[in-house]
């Protein structure tokens, strides 16, 4: 269990460390960008973070239980090297679908830059749950969590000259931010054990049937968490999606804990949950619950006390509206890092039905929420939905799980 914590505790700074780098740009892009061109950079890197999560159609996640169970397996390596396969040609797809959608949309630099991202995105979540599931997490984290904000940051510095108010520039920077860390992950992968990069059509098809079951339960969720700003976006326009993305962002800021946690226990959960050892497995699932909890409270009740006092102090005035939504998402952090883990144990234990089930009710809750409520309380009734949608799927979750047969095999 000390290694559980310690491992957990290295994600937290490793993921603290990252997020302080991109909180600090993002507020240094919040000074330089138009509102306009804010509210297009929230939406594509919120829309290449879905991509990071999505893009490998939930085949990262059936790797990472098979490699925790058996890492050096002839079964891991091919299906490594299909989950490798699937994801480009997820990001290729992807690819020329922006380039067809937002050409008539958006300029041509910011077209390019943004369609360039998609692929990296992709693969970088591709190679992240199969090195987190040779349990080395902060080979793992550090990559993407640090190198990803840091390299970002400091190309947006060394692009100066060229403009770095400059929505286009911004994109760039992104871009190759992005491949560079791909980079370094495909460079980790091939360290920790071999990768089959010819893998038989009939295991690539196997894979992505299989995959397809674990990326719906995470495409609901993902979409979910990203539903406010994409509503704020659609329903009051371009400022207040760069509003909302602050407010988010803030508010949010304690998943860092929550999803390290997450994140450390996930290939215990494959491991022990495999080998029957069901009461270890409640004993870790309530620790990482009590670890995630007791920071996201400390955070809600800090912004509570000094938030409006931040927001005056490192963001223009435009963003004074950002508290309460702030507060509202903070709420929404806090129940997801009480009852959240519940989720984890499912998908590693083959109940990706029942995430499903509950990830839809938190969208559903989400959408109707906001639906009733933004025309009243705009920004606020959003953060409101959201925290609604998150008690709708985490404690819905958590109690379904205790009154149920979890311990059966899926």
């Amino acid at each position: 269990m000390s290694g559980l914590i310690r491992s957990s505790l290295l994600l937290t700074l490793a993921r603290a460390i990252g997020v302080s780098v991109q909180t600090i740009t993002i507020f240094w892009l919040a000074h330089q960008l138009p509102l306009q061109d804010m509210g297009y950079f929230g939406v594509a890197y919120a829309a290449l973070g879905l991509i990071r999560y999505l893009g490998p159609l939930g085949t990262d996640q059936i790797t990472l239980k098979l490699i925790a169970r058996s890492p050096l397996s002839g079964e891991v390596q091919a299906a490594s090297g299909s989950s490798f396969w699937i994801t480009s040609a997820v990001g290729a797809i992807l690819l020329i679908g922006f380039v067809a959608v937002a050409s008539s949309r958006v300029s041509v630099g910011v077209t390019i830059a943004t369609a360039a991202a998609i692929p990296a995105f992709a693969l970088m979540g591709c190679f992240i749950g199969q090195v987190r599931g040779f349990g080395r997490n902060l080979s793992a984290q550090l990559p993407e969590a640090i190198g990803t904000h840091a390299l970002f940051g400091g190309l947006l510095v060394l692009s100066g000259p060229f403009g770095a108010e400059r929505i286009e520039v911004v994109m760039t920077c992104l871009a190759l931010s992005g491949w560079i860390v791909s980079g370094i992950y495909v460079a980790i992968r091939l360290q920790t054990g071999p990768l089959q990069i010819a893998p038989a059509t009939g295991r690539i098809i196997l894979m992505l049937r299989d995959g397809f079951g674990m990326f719906q339960p995470l495409l609901l969720t993902a979409v979910a968490y990203r539903a406010p700003l994409f509503i704020s976006a659609l329903a009051l326009g371009p400022h207040a999606a760069a509003v909302v993305e602050i407010a988010s962002r803030i508010g949010r800021a304690s998943d860092i804990v929550t999803n390290s946690v997450g994140l450390t226990i996930s290939p215990r959960f494959a491991r022990l949950h495999h080998q029957g050892e069901f009461d270890q497995t409640r004993r870790i699932w309530g620790k990482g619950a009590l670890g995630a909890m007791v920071p996201a409270a400390a955070w809600l009740a800090a912004l509570l006390v000094w938030g409006q006092t931040g927001l005056e102090l490192f963001l223009p005035a435009a963003y004074a509206d950002a508290y309460t939504p702030m507060a509202l998402f903070a709420g929404a952090t806090l129940a997801n890092a009480t009852f959240g883990l519940a989720s984890n144990l499912m998908l590693m234990s083959g109940r990706e039905r029942t995430v499903r089930l509950f990830s839809s009710l938190q969208l559903l809750a989400i959408c109707v929420g906001s639906a009733a409520l933004v025309p009243t309380w705009g920004m606020v009734g959003i953060g409101i939905a959201a925290l609604l949608g998150s008690v709708t799927r985490d404690f819905g979750m958590t109690m379904f799980l205790l009154n149920s047969d979890w311990k059966r095999q899926a």
